[in-house]
């Protein structure tokens, strides 16, 4: 059963490195995911890395899911494993380089033609 002091730590948690604008702005998480991750994400941290015990059932169900023992169930698993895979996707990044776009040049007999 949850009691009222479940992943209550009384400090907010933010990720400026991952989401510099804020859960709720990131667009990858509902109101009531980013309220959670903000209001519980310092327990969820603490819990998971095992620098906190559970206080309660709730909570020890969280641990069981982060050592990957169960699926995620509940609204707290569920946003904590969203927020993990989140912050760890890859990020793939695309340019239009001018080095290659020199390297393909037209033949003298090409730029002549132009001119003439």
């Amino acid at each position: 059963m949850a009691t009222n002091a479940s992943f209550s730590v009384g400090k907010k948690f933010w990720d400026d490195q991952h989401f510099p604008y804020g859960f709720s702005r990131s667009g990858d998480f509902t109101i009531e995911q980013a309220g959670l991750l903000e209001k519980n994400g310092q327990a969820y941290l603490m819990l998971a890395k095992g620098e906190r015990e559970p206080l309660d059932n709730l909570e020890k169900q969280f641990v069981d899911f982060c050592r990957g023992e169960k699926e995620p169930e509940n609204i707290h698993e569920k946003t904590w494993k969203l927020y993990m895979e989140r912050i760890n996707r890859k990020v793939s990044h695309y340019s239009l380089s001018l080095a290659e776009a020199r390297s393909v040049s037209m033949s003298e007999s090409d730029s002549m033609e132009i001119f003439d």
